[in-house]
């Protein structure tokens, strides 16, 4: 009697040759792999990683104004960061990358849904979640590129958050519904 693992051997020989060539062609590759993505961060670091070139269609014009609404009701990540927020932070990166300067930029997020929770404060959220809110970090550094953040108090209240416990940079507003009307009135564009 053959022993199986001779009797693979035996009649696949070309296997282990195969798999030397595999791992060679893995080896060559690797580094194609690791530096193929080298992401930007002309703007927020760490966040919102851009690929910008001068030769693509439809960049941000940087003599225009730019103002943008974004209604965030998703606590989806990409990461430690929420999937939402690290879009803003993509969307100023590119608008930086652009050329576009800071004055000419304005950005407004409404939170509410699952993204109210973001909205609180470091100490609130962790009597809540037993952690610290991990998007405060980002929060800030949004905040300080002049992003302005307001919270659904219906969604707060909904939740039985403290509307007294929010994280500094974002304010209490009547409701995600206003917010959204009253910045589109005033020409704000909103972002899918």
């Amino acid at each position: 009697m053959i022993h199986s693992n001779y009797a693979y051997k035996i009649a696949r020989p070309e296997i282990k040759k195969r798999k030397r060539i595999d791992t060679l062609a893995f080896l060559l590759l690797f580094p194609l792999f690791i530096f193929a993505q080298q992401w930007d961060y002309p703007l927020i670091k760490g966040y919102g990683g851009i690929q910008f070139s001068e030769e693509v269609a439809e960049p941000f014009a940087a003599e225009e104004r730019y103002q943008l609404l974004f209604d965030i009701t998703s606590d989806a990540r990409k990461g430690i960061a929420s999937r939402s927020l690290w879009r803003v932070a993509r969307t100023l990166n590119l608008l930086a990358a652009s050329g576009v300067p800071s004055e000419n930029i304005a950005i407004v997020v409404a939170l509410h849904g699952g993204a109210t929770k973001m909205a609180l404060s470091n100490e609130a959220y962790q009597l809540l979640f037993q952690k610290n809110n991990p998007d405060a970090a980002l929060l800030e550094t949004l905040a300080q590129n002049q992003v302005r953040f307001f919270v659904c108090s219906q969604a707060m209240i909904a939740r039985s958050y403290p509307l007294d416990q929010l994280h500094p940079n974002v304010k209490a507003a009547l409701s995600a519904l206003t917010v959204v009307a009253n910045y589109q009135k005033k020409g704000y564009i909103l972002m899918p």
